[in-house]
């Protein structure tokens, strides 16, 4: 998936698609001087920053490798491109401002997609795999799961092409019809039917459920993105209820499947609904320094900027809480779930492996594009890593593909009325 799409679905829509975001690129022509010039500061940022320093191995080499073959500003930024791409890594990457502006207009024009990621096998090139399925895309209520092979689009095998011809055949225009032939990890083939729509969804809910067989009560809140607003649209959600009067509350479940992510602002103060004090999470650089970290103090707002009365916050401190996760559970959700276990304010997690993507990344204006460069890891307060290898549930439960019943959220439910989460 190219870094533009990456910041589409990453949360951060409103600002990818901004008509103003994305000024035209510049039309004068730099000297062959300044654009090596300009590379070499690239190099050097990466080099510097990168946060693996076993994938810099060898990465000298690449230092002065376009040395007097540069000649336009297209070179410079092929350059940069195959340069980046060398670390092998999906987050550190550079876009121009021309591809992101061909993408913005691409979208403007009506053009959407279906909510998929999808990868190329490094094992067997030319096949591609369902990566991400995103919330609020009708990708995410089909039979897809993540793992599936897409052997073909509308009938258009997908065998040998370019990971990027594939990403065009995935989308349309609202109301086109997409058929994805698939085939499962079991060998199962199907055909999937979507439709492309736009993508419709809150940042957040909450809501009271009652487990019939107990009567107990339980407020379920669930977090879709983890935007600038997250936490005030929340809030407000929960002061509703609790102005309409919630009554007893025997449980929390906290539902972050299919939440792809969003600012680490967002988790700290999604965070300090749910932790009376201490930390959420650390960043931690390449030489294992401690890039920030979240002290109480920066969790909690002043009291006179809470819009929660007390008995609420206690609640939310202090009742069991559950969490419940996805394959498309990423990033920032993933920080909160980590940071919550690491706590020991979650008695049980509940769902399927969580992505993997507990890093860090900056990004840099150069070359009239953006330099995006992973550097620094993303941990629970104690250093517990996930990247690259995701969080794995207390309690691992499946939904099948051939029913619409939501048996992750039932045993997140019997978990709790158990009483074995009791405080």
């Amino acid at each position: 998936m190219n870094a533009f799409f990456r910041l589409l679905f990453g949360g951060m829509i409103a600002l990818a698609l901004c008509a103003s975001a994305i000024a035209a690129p510049a039309t004068h022509r730099p000297k062959p001087a300044q654009l090596e010039a300009t590379y070499h500061q690239a190099w050097q940022k990466v080099n510097d920053t990168y946060f693996d320093k076993d994938r810099l191995v060898g990465f000298q080499s690449w230092k002065h490798r376009f040395d007097g073959k540069l000649s336009s500003l297209k070179d410079l930024q092929a350059a940069i491109k195959a340069m980046t791409a060398s670390l092998d890594d999906k987050w550190t990457s550079f876009t121009s401002d021309s591809e992101k502006l061909a993408q913005q207009r691409l979208f403007q024009s009506g053009f959407r997609y279906p909510g998929l990621w999808v990868k190329e096998s490094k094992e067997s090139p030319g096949k591609f795999y369902v990566e991400l399925i995103l919330q609020g895309f009708p990708a995410y209520s089909s039979s897809l799961r993540i793992g599936d092979e897409i052997v073909a689009i509308n009938g258009k095998p997908l065998k040998g092409m370019k990971l990027e011809a594939v990403e065009a055949l995935l989308g349309g225009k609202v109301n086109d019809k997409l058929l994805l032939s698939t085939m499962t990890p079991m060998g199962v083939a199907s055909d999937v039917s979507l439709t492309i729509q736009s993508p419709s969804f809150p940042d957040s809910d909450a809501r009271i459920i009652e487990d019939a067989a107990t009567g107990k009560r339980f407020l379920q809140l669930s977090l879709y993105a983890f935007n600038r607003g997250t936490i005030d649209d929340l809030e407000e959600k929960i002061k509703a209820l609790a102005v309409k009067g919630m009554g007893k509350i025997d449980g929390i479940l906290l539902d972050m499947r299919g939440n792809s992510g969003g600012f680490v602002v967002a988790v700290v103060r999604v965070g300090s609904l749910l932790l009376a004090d201490g930390k959420v999470l650390r960043q931690v650089s390449r030489d294992g320094d401690q890039v920030t970290i979240w002290e109480p103090e920066v969790i909690h707002p002043d009291e006179s900027e809470q819009t929660l009365d007390a008995a609420t916050r206690k609640m939310l401190t202090e009742a069991p809480l559950v969490v419940l996760i996805n394959g498309t559970t990423r990033s920032a959700p993933e920080t909160l779930t980590g940071g919550l276990r690491d706590r020991g304010r979650t008695c049980s997690i509940v769902g399927v492996k969580s992505f993997g993507k507990g890093i860090a990344y900056d990004e840099t204006e150069i070359a009239s594009g953006t330099l995006s460069i992973t550097f620094a890891r993303t941990q629970a307060p104690s250093g517990t890593d996930w990247h690259g290898i995701g969080i794995t549930p207390s309690l691992v439960v499946e939904n099948p593909r051939e029913t619409s019943e939501d048996l992750q959220l039932r045993a997140a439910i019997a978990e709790l009325a158990s009483g074995k989460c009791q405080r």
